[in-house]
């Protein structure tokens, strides 16, 4: 996948409009302007098309990382690495804070399985023994189980839309929208039972929204 392609389906997965793109951009102090976000945005063969470099491609995934998680306290420390499937990776899972089972789970969804070791391979230092490539098979199974996750089957189905397709409305971010979610389901009343007493453990409190929600087969939008 091109760093476009990226690009163009974070911004599905998200709901966005340019200026959102561009706001996030700004999160990592770099500034563009909605015209350059639509020019990346569009594909190849559509006129106006321009190439999302490395670099700011980076500066895109750090920008959401602070735009879904917060910025960091203290001084920020910005480390130079070389553009990659890992790398890429991995900034998705710290933006959208997924733990190793969140992430497999999601590969589910979109009708992949991998083991816990091979995905724990994906993330060590390159000269590490047990570091495997990130393929694009993997990055691309990944975003589109995070694509179902927040959109549903239904738009997972449809084609990732170029920059001339705006999105309807723009949704908060996709942790804030699933925890959102999480609350309504438990501010629901329990339903009357005739049964006194039950042997059934409370499930925990600390349990991933992830792995409640998927429970249920997702809704299409």
């Amino acid at each position: 996948m091109t760093h476009n392609d990226i690009l163009r389906r974070i911004r599905y997965i998200l709901d966005a409009r340019d200026n959102k793109i561009a706001a996030i951009f700004a999160k990592a102090d770099h500034t563009v302007t909605t015209e350059q976000v639509n020019r990346w945005l569009k594909r190849e063969e559509e006129d106006g098309y321009a190439t999302l470099s490395a670099h700011e491609l980076t500066l895109f995934l750090d920008g959401l990382i602070i735009d879904q998680r917060g910025p960091k306290d203290g001084p920020q420390v910005k480390y130079i690495q070389a553009m990659s499937n890992n790398l890429i990776l991995m900034k998705l899972k710290i933006a959208f804070n997924l733990k190793s089972e969140d992430m497999l789970d999601l590969m589910k969804l979109a009708g992949f399985q991998i083991s816990k070791h091979e995905l724990s391979a994906l993330f060590r230092k390159k000269d590490h023994k047990h570091y495997r490539v990130c393929k694009n098979q993997i990055l691309r199974k990944f975003m589109k189980g995070l694509q179902i996750k927040c959109r549903g089957h239904n738009a997972a189905k449809k084609p990732i839309p170029s920059a001339t397709t705006e999105p309807k409305t723009t949704r908060k971010t996709v942790t804030k929208t699933l925890t959102k979610t999480a609350a309504k389901t438990q501010s629901k009343p329990a339903p009357k039972t005739t049964t006194k007493t039950t042997d059934e453990t409370p499930p925990s409190k600390a349990a991933s929204i992830w792995q409640k929600s998927l429970k249920k087969a997702p809704k299409g939008d």
